[in-house]
């Protein structure tokens, strides 16, 4: 994680695992604060969940920007000029997809796919404002589910 912050990525390939650390780090901060910050923390977080949900639109106005990269230095710990973020390799979280999409504002895409045979069937689209699913199936590629009666 440390390297993040020298490497200075704009496009950052991560695994949920390291997302889930960064999650939990958040928290711990947040949950620290107390009284008005506390309380202007939900706020903001919650005025940006929902002009998500409404838009597909995660990019932050002035005014949020300052406020997230003040209050839960996130873009800093990677790095700060982070744009676009993938992860796959193994599920996410849907609240943690969502905290990422409302404190960095930028657009977080979840992929799935078999490193022995695809790198990536599916990914969620860039506007796609609901978590907690791989997408869809990305074109040129054929997909076939078959049931496996060892794995019931």
């Amino acid at each position: 994680m440390d390297d993040l912050a020298e490497f200075k990525p704009t496009i950052l390939m991560i695994v949920p695992r390291l997302l889930n650390r960064i999650y939990a780090e958040a928290n711990a901060t947040i949950n620290a604060k107390t009284g008005m910050v506390k309380s202007l923390i939900d706020s903001f977080y919650n005025k940006e969940t929902e002009k998500y949900n409404k838009t597909g639109n995660c990019a932050h106005d002035c005014f949020s920007s300052i406020f997230f990269n003040n209050l839960i230095p996130l873009k800093g710990k990677l790095g700060g000029r982070v744009e676009f973020m993938l992860t796959g390799s193994a599920p996410i979280k849907p609240e943690v997809m969502d905290f990422l999409k409302a404190s960095l504002g930028i657009n977080v895409v979840e992929g799935y796919g078999m490193t022995e045979n695809a790198a990536s069937h599916c990914t969620t689209k860039i506007d796609d404002t609901c978590s907690g699913h791989v997408g869809y199936q990305n074109y040129n590629n054929i997909m076939r589910l078959k049931d496996h009666a060892e794995l019931g």
